[in-house]
């Protein structure tokens, strides 16, 4: 699905830390919320929420533990991603760093999900068993219908 820029009124960006939202894509978020884009950023609380609301995002807090978490805490993730969708209604999500981006494709598999962008940054491919993984990995979501964007 393409969205044309016209049609983006509101993005949601997603990452497992409010640091890396802060320090990595302010000036990606202040280009688009410039062009007229509301942007909400969702994450866990940390120190770096008033630096984000001082820039004019809106922020909301989203439970996700950093590493595997246990199966509590990350069912509480899928099910606020999923409510979170719902309630700010969003044109676009953009999920950034490999936790929000597995937990939340999985909390958008339904089909009234807006369409997302996946970022893994800081993935780099040393050698030829990494890009068999990688490309196993690019045909198991290719069958669930994502793709992604990897930054090195």
């Amino acid at each position: 699905m393409v969205l044309a820029m016209a049609s983006l009124r509101r993005m949601l960006v997603v990452a497992n830390t409010d640091w890396f939202i802060a320090n990595f894509m302010m000036a990606f978020l202040g280009a688009h919320m410039r062009g007229g884009i509301e942007v909400i950023a969702a994450s866990p609380a940390g120190d770096y929420v008033d630096r984000l609301k001082r820039a004019g995002m809106r922020w909301v807090e989203v439970p996700m533990s950093r590493g595997r978490g246990s199966l509590r805490s990350n069912l509480a993730t899928l099910r606020s991603l999923r409510r979170l969708s719902r309630q700010e209604n969003p044109d676009l999500i953009h999920f950034v760093t490999a936790k929000s981006v597995i937990m939340g494709n999985l909390a958008m598999i339904a089909k009234d999900s807006p369409p997302t962008i996946n970022v893994l940054p800081g993935i780099k491919i040393y050698s030829m068993a990494s890009k068999l993984v990688l490309i196993l990995g690019s045909e198991f979501l290719n069958h669930l219908n994502l793709e992604f964007l990897l930054l090195g």
